[in-house]
């Protein structure tokens, strides 16, 4: 049997590759008082008895309370070593089971794992060449074990809520002390990123029952953290890997849940950068995952940077800087890859004009001299990217109402140095003038109530009927049958590349 197919039974032993690892050097045994050698002799026999769940329990507990409270010594090592037999790879399940056997060898598989965990924290000798070794030489059994907990257990939601817990914790707290560590993060990183990124799915799956301390999102964040974007091909990769739909539903949900909330500021920073990066790969989202929920997430991460009061703080200030850049780069990669026409009118719809322009009080602070890497893509997502679609006529008569809502102060008052107010007069001229070609839709403009443009529906008080989506792109809003007939020549050709985008066969409209 290949290894894809062992992976497709579920046995996660063939996730890895065998890993050669150095042998843990310390004193010898006659360096442990004879009291505690019998101690650990007697733990190690206990260990091994995985048939007698009470004593096997027992053991892998006292091991993990030694591993967590001793100081580094060859005591520590022989303790980590025990530790460590248990972790061995055949000892992982095949299968998932309800038996008290099975719980008994998931509970100490987690137990071990934290041993390891509360051996470094408490002792904070990440750097320890000797701590390093035992980490490394059991790392690769301890991430089999991790990915036996995410495809036949974690997933399981009606096993042990105690159980459940306690190996949630210990997969989690595992991967935080390696990526804690540059050493092993370095020689580590492309087999702690993907088990990261899929319990970071998982997490959404799990409709977030577990204890805050040990959520994946924190983990993922602080690998953006500590090793800021030299590690986004092994990020993207690993969401690849895992699917359109559940990579951007995981976006979505962690993403509008930092949003707005002071306490969560770098979180939000993190959030961004993911969604930036999931955007930047080969994945072809579906549109409605792209304009209901990135599109408007990101917009609305967009205008909570640029409400906030502008700040001397060095750290803020570059922080605040950082999300409106990559806000930005992220809404014009997703523009630009997918069918822009319909984003463009969505990212006019869900109010992108005002956060744009409250842009330029952060961007006007700053001179070459003092951020030098300000790229002003602001004013280049206005001109290069909006304002090019303004060429067709749902954008171009989306735009002209959302100039219209923009605040007069605002739009009045932009820095006079700021890149933003030539831009801002240029993209209106642009609008103002194609509104004057012959065929534009002529205004005043009320919000859009239906895609075809000659529907004789002026406002709403002359219909009672709730317009519908298209059901083959799910973008165009028709009031009824007779105006989706009317408009379908204009449409057809937008809603066959929609249908393309989210991996559908380019079929009619159906209303």
């Amino acid at each position: 049997m290949d290894v894809k197919q062992e992976v497709q039974d579920g046995d996660p032993r063939s996730w890895l590759p065998e890993t050669k690892v150095p042998i843990i050097e310390h004193e010898t045994n006659s360096d442990i008082n004879l009291e505690d050698l019998q101690k650990l002799q007697r733990l190690d026999i206990m260990s091994q008895q995985t048939q007698d769940f009470t004593a096997c329990n027992a053991a892998i507990r006292e091991l993990t309370e030694l591993a967590s409270n001793a100081p580094v010594s060859p005591f520590l090592f022989c303790v980590l070593e025990t530790l460590a037999k248990f972790l061995a790879v055949e000892r992982i399940p095949k299968k998932a089971s309800n038996g008290a056997l099975y719980e008994t060898v998931v509970f100490s598989a987690a137990s071990a794992l934290w041993g390891y965990c509360g051996a470094a924290h408490k002792n904070t000798i990440l750097n320890d060449k000797g701590f390093n070794d035992a980490f490394i030489r059991v790392f690769p059994s301890a991430l089999r074990w991790i990915n036996f907990f995410h495809d036949t257990f974690l997933r399981d939601l009606t096993q042990n809520v105690n159980l459940h817990e306690n190996v949630w914790a210990g997969a989690v707290s595992f991967l935080d002390e390696a990526i804690g560590n540059p050493k092993m993060f370095n020689l580590l990183g492309d087999e702690i990123i993907p088990a990261v990124v899929r319990l970071w799915v998982l997490e959404v799956e799990c409709n977030n029952s577990f204890s805050s301390k040990h959520l994946p999102a924190k983990l993922l964040h602080k690998v953006i953290a500590c090793y800021g974007e030299d590690h986004e091909d092994e990020i993207t990769s690993a969401m690849e890997s895992l699917g359109v739909s559940n990579t951007a539903e995981a976006a979505i949900h962690h993403l509008s849940s930092v949003i707005g909330d002071e306490s969560h500021f770098e979180e939000t920073r993190s959030e961004t950068m993911i969604a930036r990066m999931m955007l930047s790969t080969s994945m072809r989202l579906p549109h409605i995952l792209l304009s209901k929920g990135i599109l408007r997430l990101l917009i609305k991460t967009l205008s909570y940077a640029t409400r906030e009061s502008y700040t001397d703080d060095p750290a803020t200030s570059d922080t605040m800087i950082w999300i409106i850049q990559n806000s930005c780069e992220a809404l014009q990669v997703g523009i630009v890859r997918t069918t822009g026409v319909a984003m463009c009118r969505q990212a006019f719809d869900f109010g992108i004009l005002p956060p744009l322009l409250r842009a330029d009080k952060w961007h006007s602070r700053f001179t070459p001299a003092h951020f030098p890497s300000v790229p002003y893509i602001h004013a280049r997502f206005l001109i290069q990217t909006l304002a090019t679609y303004t060429i067709y006529p749902c954008v171009l008569r989306a735009a002209a109402i959302a100039i219209e809502k923009v605040p007069t102060k605002l739009g009045a008052n932009l820095d006079k140095a700021g890149p933003m107010r030539p831009a801002w007069k240029q993209f209106k001229k642009i609008v103002q003038e194609r509104l004057q070609v012959p065929g534009a839709p002529v205004g005043p403009f009320e919000p859009l109530r239906c895609s075809n443009f000659f529907c004789p529906m002026t406002s709403p008080a002359e219909s009672e009927v709730i317009s519908k989506r298209c059901t083959g792109c799910g973008d165009a809003l028709y009031c009824g049958p007779d105006c989706q007939s009317i408009d379908w020549k204009n449409h057809k050709k937008t809603c066959k590349e929609m249908q393309a985008i989210n991996d559908g066969e380019a079929i009619s409209c159906i209303f």
